[in-house]
C-alpha cells in the first residue's frame, strides 16, 4: 500500500477544492514526505529497525534492537536519541512513554517509520468466524480497548462504529462488546479476510504518550496511524516539546467509557503546555481534531503550528479551548486560564468536515469550543497567512460575540463553494456556511462580506464553483 499521505483511495472525496490550494498542497507535501532526517543528539543514540534483534546492543544501525518493548525497558538519559529506520513499521496496543530530554527520530532511506495503534493486518480468513445472523462476522475474541476505527484497503473504505450489535444493518457496520469481547463486523459480501487484503483495526491508544510535566522531546519524521485515541498526548504542563515532519492519518473514534461521545484527535496538549512547535506536518482523516491544546488551569504559552497541512478532518485542524467556565461576568461565562503567545501560521487546512467522520463533529478549520464568551488573559494569538479551502461546515469558529484583545485573524486565503453533496438523493444542494460571528452565507457577495469581518486583511477571497471528484 501506498502511505502517502492523502491515501482515500476516491471514496471519500466529495468535492474538489480551489486550484491555488491544490497546487500548494501538493507542494507542501512533498516537502512533508521528502523532509530530511534530523540526528541530533548529544549523547547515546540507539537504534530499532523492523529487522533488527533484541539482542544487539542498539548502538548503530547494524545492531539494531526490533522492538518498542526493548526501548521501553531501557533508562534513557537527557541527550539521548532514538532513531527507527526509514520502511520499518511498528505495532502496538500500548501507549509507548517518551523520555523528557529524549529525541525520537528517523534513520535510512526510505519512507518514513511507521507507527501503528492497529495490533496486525486482520485481512486473514481464519481470524473471522461467521454468526448466526446473515452477514454479520466476528472475530470471537478481541479483548482489547474500545476499538475505534477500521481502515480496510488503505481507506478505500471505513468502519462505521456502532452502539449496539442490533444496528449492524449496513456493510462496514461494527460494533465492539466490551462485556464479552467480541467484535462484529457487517459484510454482505463474505469473509471480511478474504474480501479486503488489508485491514487496520484500531483500538483505544495513544501512540506517542507524554506524562505531566514532560519537557525537552523532538519527535521527528513519524508517521502515526490506526489508534482509536490520540497520535501523540501530553497530560500536563509539557514544555519545550518539538514535532516536525510527521504525518498522523486514520486516528480517533473510540468511545468515552460511557458511550456519551468520541475520542479522537492527532496531537492534544492537556492542562496546559509552553513552547510547543509543530511544523511541517500532515494531519489526514483525524476523527475529531488534528492539532489541539484543551483543559483550563495551568497556561498555554508559546504555542505554534506552522507549516503543516490538514486535509479531511473531522472537527478542526486546530482547535483550542480552556475546558470550561471559571467563573461569569455579568451572566457571562469566562475563563481566566492564560492564553498567550499562540501562532497559527502558513498551514493549508482543506475539506474538513469531508472525511471519514464526516459532519458529524460540526467541522470548522480552526475552532474554539466549549461556551466561554470572554477571555480575559488571551494576548497575542495570531492565525494569519493560511489558506483555508472547503469546509464542509465553519471556517474559523469561536464562541464570542465580539473578538477579544490580543485576538488577531489576518492575510489568510479563504475558498469555499455553493454545494455539497446530498447523498440521500443523489445531488447537490446549496447549504450555508458559518463564519465567524455565525454569519450565514450563500452566495459570494455575502462569503466575502463574512470573511472581511473576521479578517483584517484577506489575502484572498473565492466563492469557487462545486466540482464533483
Amino acid at each position: 500500500m501506498n502511505k502517502s499521505i492523502p491515501d482515500t483511495g476516491g471514496i471519500l472525496s466529495p468535492v474538489k477544492g480551489a486550484v491555488e490550494a491544490e497546487a500548494a498542497a501538493e507542494l507542501l507535501r512533498g516537502r512533508i514526505d521528502n523532509a530530511e532526517d534530523c540526528l541530533n543528539a548529544v549523547g547515546n543514540k540507539f537504534y530499532v529497525s523492523e529487522n533488527g534483534n533484541d539482542s544487539n546492543d542498539g548502538s548503530s544501525p547494524e545492531k539494531a534492537f526490533r522492538t518498542l518493548g526493548k526501548i521501553a525497558g531501557m533508562e534513557l538519559k537527557p541527550g539521548d536519541g532514538v532513531f527507527f529506520e526509514r520502511g520499518s513499521t511498528f505495532r502496538s496496543s500500548s501507549d509507548f512513554e517518551l523520555v523528557s530530554g529524549v529525541t525520537y527520530a528517523a534513520y535510512g532511506e526510505g519512507e518514513k517509520p511507521e507507527f501503528y495503534g492497529s495490533r496486525q493486518n486482520y485481512a486473514q480468513k481464519d481470524i473471522w468466524v461467521p454468526t448466526e445472523t446473515p452477514h454479520i462476522w466476528k472475530i470471537a475474541y478481541f479483548p482489547h480497548s474500545d476499538v475505534g476505527i477500521i481502515v480496510l484497503d488503505g481507506g478505500r473504505e471505513t468502519g462505521k462504529k456502532q452502539k449496539l450489535l442490533c444496528e449492524l444493518t449496513e456493510n462496514d457496520d461494527f460494533y465492539h462488546d466490551w462485556d464479552t469481547d467480541v467484535l462484529y463486523f457487517y459484510c454482505d459480501r463474505g469473509n471480511p479476510g478474504e474480501v479486503f487484503d488489508d485491514i487496520e483495526i484500531g483500538i483505544k491508544t495513544r501512540i506517542f504518550h507524554l506524562a505531566k510535566d514532560a519537557h525537552d522531546i523532538t519527535v521527528d519524521n513519524i508517521s502515526f496511524r490506526y489508534t482509536g485515541l490520540f497520535g501523540i498526548r501530553a497530560d500536563g504542563k509539557a514544555k519545550n516539546i518539538t514535532v516536525t515532519n510527521c504525518k498522523f492519518a486514520w486516528i480517533g473514534g473510540s468511545f468515552f467509557n460511557n458511550k456519551s461521545n468520541r475520542f479522537g484527535n492527532g496531537i492534544e496538549f492537556a492542562a496546559g503546555c509552553e513552547d510547543i512547535t509543530v511544523k511541517n506536518c500532515g494531519f489526514y482523516q483525524i476523527y475529531d481534531s488534528a492539532v489541539t491544546f484543551q483543559i483550563c488551569g495551568e497556561p498555554y504559552r508559546n504555542f505554534t503550528v506552522e507549516d503543516c497541512l490538514f486535509e479531511y478532518n473531522g472537527m478542526s485542524g486546530f482547535e483550542w479551548f480552556t475546558g470550561g467556565d471559571c467563573g461569569e461576568k455579568d451572566g457571562i461565562p469566562i475563563d481566566i486560564t492564560q492564553v498567550e503567545n499562540i501562532l497559527i501560521k502558513n498551514n493549508i487546512m482543506r475539506f474538513t468536515g469531508f472525511g471519514w467522520s464526516k459532519a458529524t463533529r460540526c467541522p470548522a478549520h480552526i475552532r474554539n469550543g466549549w461556551r466561554v464568551k470572554w477571555y480575559p488573559n488571551l494576548k497575542n494569538f495570531v492565525i494569519t497567512h493560511n489558506i483555508f479551502d472547503c469546509a464542509n461546515g465553519q471556517i474559523i469558529a469561536f464562541n464570542w460575540q465580539t473578538p477579544p484583545e490580543g485576538y488577531t485573524v489576518c492575510g489568510n486565503s479563504y475558498y469555499q463553494q455553493l454545494a455539497k453533496t446530498d447523498e440521500a438523493a443523489g445531488k447537490y444542494i446549496p447549504f450555508t456556511l458559518s463564519v465567524g460571528k455565525g454569519n450565514a452565507v450563500s452566495n459570494k457577495e455575502e462569503f466575502i462580506r463574512a470573511v472581511r469581518e473576521i479578517d483584517e486583511n484577506p489575502e484572498k477571497i473565492e466563492w469557487i464553483a462545486f466540482e464533483q471528484r
